[in-house]
């Protein structure tokens, strides 16, 4: 038997099963919870991609060479 909500678990179910502070909570009701480490591996990893563009676009221009005038 699965409960969906807090009002419906009894205190032998909470005993036995307690929730897992908010994320637990919401798990109880049927919210995945975010995953904030995915999203920020998945930040870092395009930050990453986007810097070595960036470096490779620099290294193929080169710079005029420098004339006396």
């Amino acid at each position: 038997m699965i409960f969906k909500g807090r009002q419906e678990r009894t205190a032998v179910a909470d005993i036995i099963n307690p929730i897992n502070g908010y994320r637990g909570q919401l798990e109880l009701y049927g919210v995945t919870p975010k995953d904030h480490r995915k999203e920020n591996l998945n930040f870092i990893k395009q930050k990453q991609e986007a810097i070595r563009l960036k470096m490779e676009d620099s290294l193929k221009q080169k710079p005029e060479p420098f004339k006396l005038k």
